[in-house]
């Protein structure tokens, strides 16, 4: 049985599975929780549990989102920094409804891939803008690309691309690859200069770039 738990204002959807075990079992995988209970446990009390084992849980979440990404319905993930749970459902295209992003069931990673390419440049703007404004610069143009093995670039004529799985990257970590094009700005190279404009709006960004080299699994798993 599939249901969902708001822990730290993130829904996570969650598998529960009953059987004649004496214990209460945790497992996260694909970004997927699986909860596996005796069969007298109520609800309610799994929830407590849940509860109590949230931080556990959205490190978990965060750890195999993109290490191992699979499109799958009830995946709880991010779409341009918010979070989703994404749904195959019988329909044509996609849509989003609240956090639910609803995508068609006939090849859904084509579906999902032509939606965030074209409304990509739009869910991006405000984030894109925020940043630029800070670090002072003005991109000339956004666009959503196939990219499979970069996460973005910058040019020289001020063209920032973000691959398309860049969209899907959680919010500190879309924030990174954000600030390390639009830092390109002022420094069209990787010098000294340039990573001192990186740390001055991100200190922690050696922390996400690593973090980020970790996530390849989303470029894997989307193509």
């Amino acid at each position: 049985m599939t249901r969902a738990i708001m822990l730290q204002g993130q829904r996570i959807p969650y598998v529960l599975k009953r059987s004649a075990r004496k214990t209460i079992g945790l497992k996260v995988a694909s970004g997927k929780l699986e909860v596996s209970v005796p069969k007298a446990v109520t609800v309610k009390l799994v929830e407590q549990i849940l509860q109590e084992k949230q931080q556990w849980i959205l490190q978990k979440v965060q750890e195999t989102h993109g290490a191992n990404w699979e499109l799958q319905d009830g995946l709880s993930g991010f779409v341009a920094g918010q979070p989703v749970t994404f749904r195959i459902v019988e329909r044509v295209g996609v849509v989003q409804q609240g956090t639910d992003l609803l995508i068609s069931s006939v090849d859904p990673k084509a579906a999902l891939k032509s939606f965030l390419i074209r409304k990509g440049p739009e869910l991006l703007a405000s984030r894109v803008q925020f940043w630029a404004e800070k670090i002072e610069v003005k991109p000339v143009k956004l666009r959503v690309t196939r990219a499979q093995r970069r996460w973005g670039s910058m040019n020289a004529k001020g063209v920032l691309a973000l691959s398309v799985g860049t969209l899907l990257l959680e919010p500190e970590l879309l924030d990174y690859v954000i600030v390390h094009e639009l830092c390109h700005l002022h420094h069209l190279n990787h010098s000294a200069e340039y990573w001192a404009c990186v740390e001055r709006f991100l200190p922690d960004f050696e922390s996400r770039h690593m973090r980020v080299k970790q996530q390849g699994g989303i470029l894997g798993g989307l193509f």
